[in-house]
């Protein structure tokens, strides 16, 4: 019977001996393959580098005397503007274009142009066009109603926003 009780504490000794060296094995392959705080864990991108998947920025800009621009609608991947859906004269409101891999993807946009009394006196409609394919976006389809002037200009680097800038026509 004190046989019995050596040779199972001996091999319980055995157990717990490889046990504990699994378990150094363990740690150490751990650490020796985790990632660091010296190691991010995703990959970095540089800024000129573009994604697949991608969101463009398009601005547009007020520089009237006294009319105000209101959004009315939006139809295509973009977000609604901010930071606000009114644009007063002097201000801007940006819109995000999403993408949809290397497709083009486009975005309408209605706007009504107001008077200082907040009488309508007419609008104005374009398109958001992001171009992911050639890492560009741009505003087309410009069309107005009322009497003001637009001046469209592509994203270019390092910005990379799309303007359309409203102005007065004298």
């Amino acid at each position: 019977m004190n046989k019995n009780n050596t040779e199972d504490s001996g091999g319980s000794k055995f157990n717990l001996g490889i046990i504990l060296i699994l378990f150094i094995l363990l740690v150490i392959v751990t650490c020796t393959f985790s990632i660091g705080s010296n190691r991010p864990a995703y990959i970095e991108f540089d800024d000129e580098s573009s994604s697949i998947t991608d969101t463009r920025v398009f601005n547009i800009i007020n520089n009237t005397s006294s009319l105000t621009l209101n959004v009315v609608s939006i139809v295509g991947p973009s977000s609604w503007p901010t930071p606000s859906i009114i644009v007063p004269n002097g201000g801007v409101t940006s819109f995000y274009v999403s993408s949809n891999g290397f497709n083009t993807t486009r975005a309408e946009v209605r706007l009504n142009v107001n008077s200082a009394n907040r009488v309508s006196v007419g609008g104005l409609q374009c398109t958001l066009v992001n171009l992911n394919s050639q890492d560009k976006a741009y505003f087309s389809n410009v069309s107005i109603t009322t009497p003001i002037r637009a001046a469209p200009q592509q994203s270019q680097y390092p910005e990379n926003i799309a303007k359309l800038t409203i102005y007065d026509v004298f």
